[in-house]
């Protein structure tokens, strides 16, 4: 009888013929995985660029995990909630925002409140289910966003925008943000020699 020898990170399965259909399972839950990061990358991002957007300093929702949820009809009543941002964050979240780090969801709240008004438009979005063994089962997604930001009445700009995001209890929390305005190679050399 044949085997089948599948490597994944942390561990090592050997498949025998008889073990196909552990193999065809492995890969169904993984495709499920994949289509949940995926709805879940299109869901989380909508309503973060949103808050980004339009209402970094207005309106409070939550997000949760596999229902996303949105009332609308306190937008235009409720008070302003100047935590919006941070209810996305772990309290140990971490932004790093074109090269400038900041620890833990208070302090990210405060970068927030001093960015200018944006407007983002998302040209790609890309996300991947992270592997039990690496995150100890705990349901985690990397997403990738790229697309142009204007910054109050500037000119729009490109940006890369990575998160890792991760299930608490039933609601999605950034754990790790990466934000960067993307420049070409002769901009950043020009910037440079300016200095």
């Amino acid at each position: 009888m044949s085997s089948l020898e599948i490597l994944v990170p942390g561990a090592k399965q050997k498949l025998t013929a008889s073990g196909t259909s552990n193999l065809f399972n492995l890969l169904k839950d993984l495709k499920a995985k994949v289509d949940q990061a995926c709805r879940t990358a299109e869901e989380f991002t909508k309503l973060y660029y949103e808050s980004v957007d339009r209402k970094r300093h207005t309106v409070p929702f939550v997000v949760r995990n596999y229902d996303i949820q949105h009332d609308n009809r306190h937008i235009s009543t409720s008070p302003p909630d100047k935590q919006l941002m941070s209810r996305y964050y772990l309290d140990t979240g971490v932004l790093v925002w074109n090269g400038n780090g900041t620890i833990g969801k208070e302090m990210i709240q405060k970068f927030f409140e001093e960015l200018p008004s944006s407007e983002h438009v998302i040209g790609s979005l890309d996300s991947q289910p992270v592997l039990d063994s690496i995150v100890s089962s705990q349901l985690t997604c990397v997403i990738q966003v790229s697309g142009f930001v204007r910054f109050q009445d500037n000119v729009s700009k490109p940006f890369q925008q990575s998160f890792m995001i991760t299930a608490e209890g039933d609601k999605w929390k950034i754990a790790c943000d990466n934000f960067r305005l993307q420049e070409s190679v002769e901009e950043s050399k020009k910037h440079s020699s300016e200095v």
